[in-house]
């Protein structure tokens, strides 16, 4: 693979290892936080190229706290949520932080892998997924199933 290494933060050590197994089978280089406040100290020594793959609910706060703190201190990496616990005002209020994806973790298998080579795909041909949205006022525009969450967001006029 490349140098993209994986920040992977999951308070349920298990789920953690097969995440981290299933990136790196992958090729990527994986690091493993439990904590909100773990994470912080891993990604003041990050660079730009890491991503961030981050559960919702952590035992010292959430990775929308943890999406928030990134955009506050400037931290440009990518951030895809992903939770049991998949609610509409969740994915939103991630979706507006900038967050790539919010992926119920039921879809991880399925859905991660394609997500984080279309990110490396823009990266190689010089597009990158900044997460613009934390940037622009967005309305929401449509919501599909509650069991899997599909969130459209649109520039607002």
């Amino acid at each position: 693979m490349d140098k993209t290494r994986i920040i992977v933060v999951e308070d349920n050590i298990v789920y953690c290892e097969f995440v981290c197994n299933l990136l790196a089978r992958e090729g990527f280089r994986t690091v493993q936080a439990y904590h909100l406040s773990t994470a912080k100290k891993l990604l003041q020594q990050a660079s730009d190229g890491d991503i961030v793959v981050s559960d919702l609910r952590l035992p010292d706060g959430d990775g929308i706290d943890l999406l928030r703190w990134m955009r506050k201190e400037g931290m440009t990496q990518p951030l895809i949520i992903m939770t049991n616990y998949a609610e509409v005002h969740t994915a939103v209020e991630s979706m507006k932080l900038g967050s790539l994806d919010y992926i119920p973790k039921q879809l991880v298998e399925d859905k991660l892998m394609p997500l984080l080579h279309t990110i490396l795909k823009e990266r190689s041909i010089g597009r990158n997924r900044m997460p613009v949205f934390a940037h622009i006022n967005l309305h929401l525009l449509s919501l599909s199933s509650p069991k899997i969450i599909n969130v459209i967001l649109c520039p607002k006029d």
